[in-house]
């Protein structure tokens, strides 16, 4: 039987790389959901600040997750504010998913969220800034 031949050739490609069975699926284009949240004072804010931030943080990240719409990176304090870090394929989805948490908040004055509308490494990129309806 000729097939056979034929066929053990071409597994053999097919383990070593040289023949594809489908293209490989491109990576959706990630996608950022920023936040800075202003804090009393110019270093890092206070204890009961810090908490409510990381507690804020707790209820995105869950948000994110139960909606598959992406993930909470992580956080910085310095200078008198609290930046939180959101990526995931659709900046516009993060903020659907996060946004009825954020109106539950108070912020202060100064406080914004922005959508990045591809990698925040790259120049250039589309940007939506928001204010967080920051109230004293």
């Amino acid at each position: 039987m000729r097939l056979v031949p034929h066929l053990s050739a071409y597994l053999m490609l097919l383990l070593l790389g040289v023949v594809a069975c489908s293209k490989p699926s491109a990576a959706p284009p990630e996608q950022a959901l920023l936040l800075r949240i202003i804090l009393s004072g110019d270093e890092y804010g206070t204890e009961e600040e810090r908490a409510w931030c990381y507690a804020l943080e707790e209820e995105l990240e869950q948000a994110l997750e139960n909606a598959g719409a992406g993930m909470l990176d992580g956080d910085e304090f310095g200078d008198g504010r609290c930046d939180v870090y959101m990526y995931g394929p659709d900046a516009n989805r993060m903020w659907d998913v996060v946004a009825p948490i954020l109106t539950t908040k108070s912020f202060k004055s100064g406080s914004y969220a922005t959508k990045v509308f591809g990698r925040i490494d790259l120049e250039n990129v589309p940007e939506e800034r928001i204010d967080l309806n920051a109230r004293e």
